[in-house]
């Protein structure tokens, strides 16, 4: 569902509204070029590929959802789903870069990037895009759906 100008007239309806957009693996895949994404029901794989002396070493990280753990960072401009790792060893690479976020036992994964190429997003009036939060977040085999609701 996109906004429109007839939205902005009938404000009331656009702070109700939740937006649902579809992140698909390619999509994924040009907001973080080093990470390749393998999507099923209710789980998200990430791989990496982690620098040895010799050798190039693909490491796996299995992340299952946690569909209403969201993390909103409003200085930063950040919005995180936050997803239970299955996979105990994280790489230091991962955790060293502000895409990922380790929020004790849930591992948080910076959405936006992604969501900023969408065709919905560019639909969003500009006074409201700043201002959009996440909600809750599903994985599906297809992609990650995120759903967006204006703060007020």
């Amino acid at each position: 569902m996109g906004l429109f100008i007839e939205d902005l007239l009938n404000f009331g309806n656009l702070m109700d509204a939740e937006i649902d957009i579809q992140l698909q693996k390619d999509l994924l895949k040009s907001a973080y070029p080093k990470l390749n994404f393998e999507l099923d029901d209710g789980l998200l794989k990430i791989q990496v590929e982690t620098k040895g002396l010799l050798f190039k070493k693909k490491r796996e990280i299995r992340l299952s959802e946690n569909t209403d753990s969201v993390k909103n960072d409003r200085n930063t401009g950040r919005r995180y789903i936050l997803m239970r790792a299955l996979t105990k060893d994280i790489p230091e690479e991962l955790i060293k870069e502000e895409v990922f976020l380790v929020d004790g036992e849930l591992f948080g994964m910076d959405v936006w990037p992604a969501v900023k190429l969408t065709e919905v997003y560019e639909k969003i009036p500009k006074q409201f895009k700043e201002r959009l939060t996440l909600t809750r977040y599903k994985l599906k085999k297809d992609g990650i759906r995120i759903f967006l609701r204006v703060e007020k």
